[in-house]
């Protein structure tokens, strides 16, 4: 029950912290069998009895693996986000571990998984959130206030980046709660924020996906956006734009028109949103993408960027990485005389 519960949330796992491209992709199971296992048993206790800040540094930074517990990613960077895994990472940093804090922390309703980190001094809380780059900063600030409301703590805003890495640990003692509530709050005011910025400096997040259609939608806006080409500039293309994306992308396609509307400077919110419902209640399928490609093509856009992300990784990989990480630690061991 505990497998099937937990499986579909599933992000990149990397060598180590210096590691730019992921090696496999695992889920929530991998993470919370990992950790309490002891698979990294040897690695942590080397780690926290480290005698100098340079061992422990170089410890830390290539015997241990990561995750990136928000998303699968081409690469460790927020701009290569693949999927958003509906996860997110937060870390109680510099404090007194203690076993009542830690069982007022498993309490808490939005608790998914919390276990000792890595260095030994912290505690790592991962927490199910809506599984989106667009509200992904909204919600770890209205974490930030929910964290400093009921636990007097004050969450660290470095951590508010997408494609942050999370240290494999070891804590035989990790929690998780499988049916932990999803925080969905945001906070508007920094949302609003963020949108102006985002507005301001023509800066557009997407998501890529397995569906090509929507890689091309995604690209086409976003260099739209970047050009400041506004191709809603009549009501007749308003609407066959609209229906294109509609039959394209159906329910899907609504934060791309968004976006698309977001370049006209007259764009509403609950006006576009209107529009795009009633779209979908009266589309025929009668316009294809083929319609939104060919304005995009007069406007001066050609070039679609393209993924392949159907490549699945093997029980065989997974196994393989192990041995070379197990291969790893008695290299770093006998470097560092830590046998």
């Amino acid at each position: 029950m505990l497998e099937s519960t937990n499986s579909a949330y599933r992000f990149s796992l990397f060598k180590n912290l210096i590691s730019e491209k992921p090696d496999i992709i695992i889920d929530i199971n991998d993470v919370y069998n990992i950790i309490k296992s002891g698979f990294l048993k040897n690695e942590i206790e080397n780690l926290r009895k480290a005698n100098n800040q340079q061992t422990f540094r170089e410890l830390k930074e290539v015997s241990l693996q990561a995750v990136t517990i928000s998303g699968i990613f081409y690469q460790r960077n927020n701009n290569d986000l693949v999927k958003h895994s509906g996860l997110i990472q937060i870390d109680l940093n510099n404090i007194d571990i203690d076993d009542h804090l830690f069982k007022d922390i498993c309490n808490d309703t939005f608790t998914y998984l919390a276990f000792k980190n890595a260095d030994g001094n912290a505690i790592n809380i991962i927490i199910k959130i809506k599984p989106s780059i667009n509200t992904h900063s909204s919600q770890f600030f209205a974490l930030k206030n929910y964290y400093n409301k009921h636990f007097k703590f004050d969450l660290n805003t470095e951590d508010i980046e997408v494609s942050k890495a999370m240290l494999l640990s070891y804590d035989p003692n990790i929690y998780i709660n499988p049916y932990a509530d999803i925080f969905d709050t945001l906070e508007s005011s920094y949302e609003l924020k963020e949108n102006e910025k985002q507005t301001k400096n023509n800066n557009l997040h997407i998501v890529y996906s397995k569906n090509e259609e929507e890689n091309k939608v995604a690209d086409i806006i976003r260099q739209l956006t970047a050009k400041r080409i506004d191709l809603l500039d009549s009501d007749n293309k308003k609407l066959e734009i609209g229906l294109s994306i509609v039959n394209t992308l159906g329910e899907n396609g609504r934060k791309y028109y968004h976006k698309l509307s977001q370049i006209t400077p007259k764009y509403n919110a609950k006006e576009t949103d209107t529009f795009y419902s009633d779209l979908i209640q009266n589309n025929k399928n009668h316009i294809t993408l083929a319609t939104f490609i060919h304005y995009a093509k007069e406007a001066g856009i050609t070039a679609f960027r393209q993924y392949d992300t159907s490549k699945k990784i093997s029980k065989n990989k997974l196994q393989d990485l192990y041995r070379i990480l197990r291969e790893k630690r008695i290299e770093i061991t006998k470097k560092y005389h830590l046998l």
